[in-house]
């Protein structure tokens, strides 16, 4: 039977809704994170440190199950692979509160990493698999942000409402309403093995991938690093509690703004101008966050810093996607920007505590025009190389 083009597209927004119910299932930790750790910290009673160790290996987990999945894992079925996933960090979840000590949280919060790291490698093999993955990558980051909004403005209302008195609850309600989506996922579709012509393209740009994966973790960690001390820097710049809560809740709606902004431009000007006007006002709004910043300036700093890394990621995922047409590229790369949230707040506080945080603005700048220049290369690359390579139809 052939397909109608109204066929084909409401096939193709199945396969988006439940990628990107994928997506926010693994963002759901990072989204999370302050709460989990005042749980871990507060109610629990454990040491600062290992509450964030607890959460730097859920997020580890989640980094490495994408990597080692998307090489091993070849013709599974993306649909079970998003349901064990989320199904792992369900059940994971649900039992998390009942762990009476270290080593079991850690193996539990560990397996909801696989879980989430799973669910995660599912929506970037199929966001690659778009026409314009950059538009695709974007839209589904506007979905987790959503998620994430919605997720931590609802606890507050369940724990008073229904006495709810676990953040792991939360999250597995969370899980337990993304689950059914990803039914919608064609029950055909593999983590295919690369076609012979696809492994020399794969072999030809895999220097490419280690690059965009590497400029990934960078970025992701400078605006990481700035992200967990928001608090510190807001209050030495003259802000209330309440103040730095305001610009960090209008920093998200920034995101939201830059993200939808990505989703409708895609690809359609090319990545370096998009990738050019992110990279400088990341670059400047870290400067101007880590060189003591009046109330205004932090204001718009915090929005700037936020705003540019949810715009660049998608073009970064979508060149790695480029670059490698299994989708796997685009898997490294996302695993290298999620483990950023295992080493971001470790890393930001040897240098505060070593280097302070001056260091971080010239380091930004630096590895903003190093990255612009990278993609400058990187596309006189692909364009040279299409012009030598012809892809089977």
């Amino acid at each position: 039977m052939i397909e109608t083009s109204s066929q084909a597209r409401g096939r193709s927004w199945l396969m988006f809704a439940a990628a990107a119910a994928a997506t926010c299932a693994a963002n759901a930790t990072w989204w999370m994170q302050p709460l989990l750790m005042h749980e871990l910290a507060v109610e629990r009673g454990l040491q600062e440190f290992y509450a964030g160790i607890i959460i730097s290996v859920e997020m580890a987990a989640l980094a490495l199950t994408t990597v080692v999945a998307a090489r091993l894992l070849a013709g599974f079925r993306l649909r079970a692979l998003a349901l064990a996933g989320i199904g792992l960090a369900l059940v994971a979840g649900l039992v998390s509160p009942f762990a009476d000590n270290l080593p079991l949280i850690l193996v539990l919060r560990a397996l909801c990493g696989v879980g989430a790291g799973l669910a995660l490698t599912t929506s970037n093999i199929i966001a690659a698999r778009f026409p314009d993955p950059d538009k695709a990558f974007a839209r589904m980051s506007l979905c987790s942000i959503f998620f994430g909004v919605v997720l931590v403005g609802s606890t507050p209302i369940l724990q008073s409402r229904f006495g709810v008195d676990s953040i792991f609850w939360i999250m597995s309600l969370g899980f337990a309403l993304l689950l059914p989506i990803v039914f919608a996922l064609p029950s055909n579709l593999t983590l295919d093995s690369p076609q012979p012509a696809a492994m020399e393209i794969r072999r030809a740009h895999r220097r490419r991938i280690f690059w965009l994966a590497g400029v990934t973790f960078a970025t992701g960690c400078a605006s990481g690093i700035m992200w967990v001390f928001y608090f510190l820097i807001g209050q030495e710049a003259g802000l209330s509690a309440a103040g730095v809560d305001t610009a960090i809740s209008i920093a998200i709606l920034a995101a939201i703004c830059s993200t939808g902004l990505a989703s409708l431009i895609g690809s359609q000007f090319g990545r370096l101008a998009p990738m050019g006007g992110g990279l400088l006002l990341l670059g400047a709004s870290i400067f101007a966050l880590s060189n003591h910043p009046g109330p205004l300036l932090f204001q718009a700093a915090t929005m700037g810093n936020v705003a540019a890394i949810y715009f660049l990621t998608p073009y970064l995922f979508g060149a790695a996607a480029d670059a490698d047409s299994t989708g796997r590229g685009a898997v490294y790369v996302g695993g290298a920007f999620f483990l950023t949230g295992a080493v971001g707040p470790a890393l930001g506080g040897f240098i505060a505590e070593h280097l302070g945080m001056a260091p971080l603005g010239i380091i930004s700048i630096v590895l903003a025009v190093g990255t612009f220049l990278l993609f400058v290369a990187m596309e006189r690359a692909s364009a040279r190389a299409s012009e030598r390579v012809i892809l089977p139809g």
